[in-house]
């Protein structure tokens, strides 16, 4: 266990001093600036177009199937057997449900 820790704390150490450094807008147009490579910031005069991906989602109980032909989409149908201790359960819970409504009615 102590192995284990040991290397948990040893690799979010490595992790840590290796990760991205964040810089704030100012530092980076002094990094910009400071380069010799040339940089040009401009602002767009229009706005890029984002591809509409809309009818390639899936809602719910489906699923998609892509062949040479085409896309399809087909339902998803389960077929589950109840188990007997559910079926039980279930108008158990059933009944204290009437019961409390029945309870509520005549009570409150």
């Amino acid at each position: 266990m102590k192995k284990i820790y040991l290397l948990f704390v040893f690799l979010t150490v490595i992790t840590c001093g290796f990760s991205q450094q964040i810089h704030s807008p100012a530092e980076i147009v002094k990094i910009m600036s400071d380069s010799k490579l040339s940089y040009e910031i401009t602002i767009l005069d229009k706005t890029i177009e984002c591809t509409d991906f809309s009818e390639k989602l899936n809602y719910h109980d489906c699923y998609r199937v892509s062949t040479d032909s085409g896309l399809f989409t087909y339902n998803i149908t389960v077929m589950i057997k109840p188990n007997r201790c559910l079926i039980k359960l279930k108008t158990f819970f059933s009944q204290i449900i009437m019961i409390v409504h029945w309870y509520t009615i005549n009570y409150h």
